[in-house]
């Protein structure tokens, strides 16, 4: 089946849910338009600039430098509500009441296509055009606004400016845009090469009187006019190169994500840094169960480095850090490396991998080239420390016992360093005499260079890497995770004695980051998990609260802590089955977010309750939100492994996400189980079972 506006694809499990799925417009009446279009525009995309508003009656035909994007706006604020503190939540209602009053109500926007705001500078002049898409015509709105009305769609300035007129190039740019998919819920898109064109100098301006005001002020600077000067004109020279910088959000009832992607302009170094080289990984067999992990496949290192250096050079140079240096010393290896981080109550432990460039003498780099730039960097940094806090520092860099572990000769380092800790908890277990250590060890072995603190590390990870082997290049081009459950823990480890620590959630998930470079384009995704920022936010309010002696402390706290008191009897709520219900019904009326609320009830109140997993899978499907929709039904059938549904359920998921392969795999398990709906699709497709 298909939506009524936007043509996509549905699941369509008519034979493997409790209700027909119903074809529906996804109209939803919460109305929280307004709020987003005012905090993006004149809070999110101008903060830090100071830009003249002007409207003229006859505005050029230019394109926008700045695109905002708001898809389906009554889902994404319905959204963002969710996250609102539960003591703000009046403030919240009053503030949408208005809103709705503002905007004629919401019911005839249009959810299909996005809304769209297009900033256009020129000359002295700035303002933006809103183009909303409706179902329906509100004159009211029309009038109050003075938009002009198209087919199907308003176009207003904003501020609104009665009588203005928009010139033909915009007014194509903004219905492509609305027409057009786009990745998450809301996208800020930046002409970056023309927008520095303009804003460039306001830039520049800006830093000068900062530094001149400090400077002033008799304030210490990092840098002078002149350093700070160059270090402008490097990044503005760089950032030209950029010609598109896009960034979104994307919230759901599990996610919550931010994307930045970079378009590099053709022939330029930056799209030739963004890149993939294709190059066979080197470490596909090395994993660490460490809460902190990374792992990057081949890219040009050095030439990133440079890049770095051009807009930040300046500043880092100050604290020892050479860019340049770096840019020279990094030729030496591909880019791959791996590893993984844990704050533990003896240290940091650590380990990571590097590959080397093929003829790289690893044991020679080591000694000839990395150690003797280690101790420089550190003996720089303390002379800037010291120079900033107007205390010396005692030894910070000092070469520890070599030692050879299996069959690998190993150097040790040591670093020391004032650690930055509040009054009383200079004795911490991971510090000495306010002095924060880190052992370091370091080998080669073939073309890797090993780092890890401590020998026993070292010999595991020389065994591991002993038995890697070349593989083709697969995965993102990057990729990092924590663990947040383990590191506040270790954090609650790390509290000084006699320190009452707060108690965390013992159930959090990981945040991730993943990146990829393909033809002078960078994206970028970081992930969290809902939940888990909420459950964060409780304790982190309820720290607060109890710091400044206000009531909500033990309010937050005990939502945090305290369970809810058992009843004798449970009451419906309290039943999976209820819940599960709750779900079907919602699912028939289109109402699928509410769903996923109803549906994830029952698995927290029913863990193993199969069915409800798989239901919880469909309704994330027909959201669109592929990702949670997989690990929903996959954990239904590792429940249930015998249901061909929920195998032919997952397929029909992995078709929607264009990932036909896997798709076709679970078609064919399906059928194997007997599974009318992937036996008819097999046929269809030519596929004969054995």
């Amino acid at each position: 089946m298909s939506s009524a506006h936007d043509g996509r694809r549905s699941l369509d499990i008519t034979r493997s849910r409790p209700f027909t799925v119903i074809i529906r417009e996804k109209i939803y009446m919460k109305t929280k338009v307004l709020k987003l279009i005012v905090i993006c525009m004149l809070a999110g995309l101008c903060a830090g600039l100071t830009l003249t508003t002007a409207y003229a009656q006859n505005a050029a035909d230019q394109a926008p430098q700045l695109l905002i994007k708001i898809r389906d706006i009554n889902q994404l604020m319905s959204d963002i509500e969710k996250l609102t503190p539960p003591d703000q939540g009046p403030a919240a209602s009053q503030q949408i009441a208005m809103l709705r009053g503002m905007l004629q109500g919401t019911d005839w926007i249009d959810p299909g296509r996005s809304i769209v705001a297009g900033m256009v500078t020129g000359g002295p002049e700035t303002r933006w055009i809103v183009m909303i898409p409706f179902l329906t015509a509100n004159p009211n709105f029309q009038m109050a606004y003075g938009a002009i009305a198209g087919e199907d769609y308003y176009m207003t300035a904003f501020p609104p400016q009665p009588g203005f007129v928009l010139g033909p190039g915009v007014k194509e740019i903004l219905l492509n845009a609305s027409a057009a998919a786009t990745a998450s819920d809301l996208v800020v898109e930046a002409a970056a090469s023309e927008f520095l064109t303009v804003a460039g100098p306001k830039f520049a301006a800006a830093i000068q009187n900062r530094a001149a005001s400090q400077a002033a002020s008799g304030g210490q600077t990092v840098m002078n006019a002149q350093e700070t000067q160059a270090m402008l004109d490097n990044f503005l020279a760089t950032f030209k190169q950029v010609k598109t910088l896009r960034l979104g959000l994307d919230l759901s009832d599990t996610f919550f994500t931010l994307q930045l992607d970079i378009d590099a302009l053709p022939d330029t170094f930056l799209a030739g840094l963004l890149t993939d080289q294709g190059d066979n990984t080197r470490l596909a067999g090395y994993q660490t169960e460490s809460p902190f992990r990374f792992r990057t496949r081949s890219y040009n290192v050095s030439g990133m480095m440079q890049l770095m250096g051009s807009g930040l050079g300046q500043v880092y140079r100050q604290m020892g850090l050479d860019f340049e240096e770096l840019a020279e010393m990094t030729k030496s290896f591909t880019g791959e490396m791996a590893g993984g981080m844990q704050l533990a109550p003896s240290g940091t432990v650590y380990e990571m991998v590097y590959v080397f460039q093929p003829g790289v003498d690893g044991r020679a780099f080591i000694a000839d080239v990395y150690l003797p730039w280690f101790e420089r960097y550190n003996r720089q940094m303390a002379a800037f420390v010291a120079q900033q806090s107007g205390q010396p520092l005692a030894t910070i860099y000092e070469r520890t016992a070599d030692s050879t572990v299996a069959g690998t000769k190993v150097i040790g380092v040591k670093t020391n360093f004032a650690a930055m800790v509040p009054p009383g908890a200079e004795n911490t277990p991971l510090l000495t005499d306010g002095q924060q250590i880190f052992e370091t060890r370091l080998a080669a072995v073939g073309d890797l260079m090993l780092i890890t603190s401590d020998d026993a590390r070292m010999e595991k990870l020389v065994a591991t890497v002993r038995g890697l082997q070349d593989a083709p290049a697969q995965g993102p081009m990057a990729r990092f995770d924590m663990d947040l459950g383990t590191f506040m823990a270790d954090l609650r480890n790390m509290m000084p004695p006699g320190t009452a620590p707060p108690t965390w959630p013992n159930d959090l998930g990981r945040v991730t980051m993943q990146a990829e470079m393909h033809n002078g384009n960078l994206a970028t995704r970081t992930r969290f998990n809902i939940d888990d920022l909420s459950k964060l936010s409780a304790v982190f309010s309820a720290m607060a609260a109890q710091q400044t002696g206000t009531t909500p402390a033990a309010t937050a706290e005990a939502a945090v802590t305290s369970p809810p008191a058992a009843a004798d009897t449970p009451t419906p709520q309290e039943q999976p089955a209820y819940w599960y219900d709750q779900g079907g019904l919602q699912s028939a009326y289109g109402a699928y977010t509410a769903a996923t609320r109803s549906y994830r009830k029952a698995v927290e109140l029913a863990p193993r309750y199969a069915d409800a997993h798989f239901q919880l899978g469909v309704a994330y499907g027909e959201l669109r939100q592929f990702e949670a929709a997989i690990q929903a039904m996959t954990r239904a059938i590792d429940l249930e492994a015998g249901q061909g549904a929920y195998y032919y359920g997952r397929g029909r998921v992995y078709l929607l996400a264009d990932e036909e392969e896997q798709a076709m795999r679970d078609f064919m398990e399906a059928g194997f189980r007997g599974h009318p709906d992937a036996l008819a699709y097999l046929k269809d497709a030519g596929v004969v079972l054995e």
